[in-house]
């Protein structure tokens, strides 16, 4: 009489795997670039201002665009060419408990030769999670000589 052979199957799921949204809240965090206008010669040398982004704090923060600098001239706006230049994206899972609420930093740098570079502004916003939507703000510098508009996603997830 033959043998049967069975095939043994692997395990395949991840290490704490749940497809039960009772417990927790997951919810995505997504800070798109959507424009840059300086109002306001930064460099004395050239006519362009070199600029870049920092979101995040302490070690784990994103640098936009992690290699060279945006160049924009005075008055001029630098517009995304893209539906989305993303800044920051942030899978977040919250228990019940926790507080529905996240601030995330944003910096905004211009390039100096040889000294250090300045810091236009330095911004904690606020973040809802209750609220899933898409909002765009403006954030500026203390003269109002250099603006910079995002869009926020914020959206409940399952993953």
């Amino acid at each position: 009489m033959p043998r049967r052979y069975y095939a043994k199957q692997k395990k395949t799921y991840a290490k704490g795997q749940d497809f039960e949204l009772r417990r927790k809240d997951r919810y995505m965090i997504n800070i798109a670039l959507v424009s840059i206008k300086p109002r306001k010669d930064y460099d004395i040398a050239s006519k362009t201002g070199e600029f870049y982004i920092k979101v995040g704090s302490g070690v784990r923060y994103v640098r936009v665009p992690n290699n060279g600098f945006i160049q924009i001239h005075e008055n001029d706006t630098f517009e995304t060419g893209q539906s989305d230049f993303s800044l920051y994206n942030e899978f977040l899972t919250l228990k019940r408990n926790d507080k529905k609420e996240r601030k995330i930093r944003i910096r905004l740098f211009e390039r100096d030769v040889g000294k250090k570079d300045d810091e236009i502004f330095d911004i904690k916003l606020p973040l809802k999670l209750q609220v899933s939507d898409t909002e765009y703000k403006i954030l500026e510098d203390k003269d109002k000589k250099t603006k910079v508009k995002i869009k926020i996603r914020v959206a409940r997830t399952r993953y």
